[in-house]
């Protein structure tokens, strides 16, 4: 059971822009969207976003509208 569910949303109300979607950055926007938190999603890779997106972890940059996130997520990538 998780703890967002027996206690509710939490301090964060978003949106939340994540910043690299693979496998860490996609289960961190599935988590904060199954919360009821607004997700924005963008990758290098737009194979990754894509299937981020599919899957339901958020919504493309693109469709950011005005203000601040409330929180980022960046994943870096070694090259």
């Amino acid at each position: 059971m998780s703890a967002f569910r027996s206690h509710g949303r939490g301090h964060l109300n978003g949106p939340v822009m994540v910043i690299g979607t693979g496998l860490l950055g996609a289960s961190i926007g599935l988590g904060l969207r199954g919360r009821g938190v607004p997700v924005f999603l963008s990758d290098p890779s737009p194979t990754n976003q894509a299937v981020a997106v599919d899957i339901g972890a958020g919504q493309p940059w693109t469709s950011w509208g005005t203000g601040r996130p409330s929180l980022w997520w960046w994943q870096h990538r070694r090259t």
